[in-house]
């Protein structure tokens, strides 16, 4: 009668591990794989936008948000994209002179928030961005809670034709979420 080898290895191992020599686990691994876990990842996205259009109510020039950036373990990275249109005052108007008596800036600012409550960073932008800017990347960030912020001052005429206006948006690649 011949032996398969994996018998013979099996018996081995069985004597071997009676006798403290080989760890069982470590003889199982070698038989028998672990089986990996699949780990399906998905982009979670958040946006902000907002158009200036300014009445005569003064909170009209401003606005102000936190939105909550819910991070799950093993998340890979988050990423904040910024686009910004302020255009350039109309000279054939007093809107200049208008922002001066108002002590305005025309200006966004985005700041993140770890869970901790702790500033990450803070970006302020007062002209144009050609293109939408993509802030330094958070790779591995800590789960939990974390909050984006934008605060904004700007103006919007219809009848002048300009409107400052932004984007903001967060993509967080993390795993999957379970239901």
């Amino acid at each position: 009668m011949r032996w398969h080898p994996l018998v013979g290895l099996i018996l081995l191992s069985v004597v071997l591990s009676s006798a403290g020599c080989v760890d069982i686990e470590t003889v199982r691994d070698m038989i028998v794989p672990p089986s990996h876990t699949v780990v399906v990842y998905e982009y979670d996205n958040v946006t902000i936008e907002h158009t200036f259009v300014t009445t005569t109510d003064p909170e009209s020039l401003q606005f102000s948000t936190v939105v909550p950036l819910e991070v799950r373990n093993g998340s890979q990275y988050i990423d904040v994209r910024v686009k910004v249109e302020i255009p350039e005052l109309p000279s054939d108007t007093n809107l200049s002179e208008l922002l001066e008596m108002l002590d305005m800036e025309r200006v966004v600012n985005v700041t993140l928030f770890t869970p901790d409550n702790e500033m990450f960073y803070t970006y302020s932008f007062n002209k144009t961005t050609p293109h939408t800017v993509r802030l330094p990347r958070i790779q591995y960030p800590s789960p939990g809670t974390w909050h984006l912020k934008v605060e904004a001052e700007g103006m919007g005429n219809d009848m002048v034709g300009f409107h400052d206006s932004f984007t903001v948006q967060a993509i967080i690649y993390q795993p999957a979420s379970q239901g």
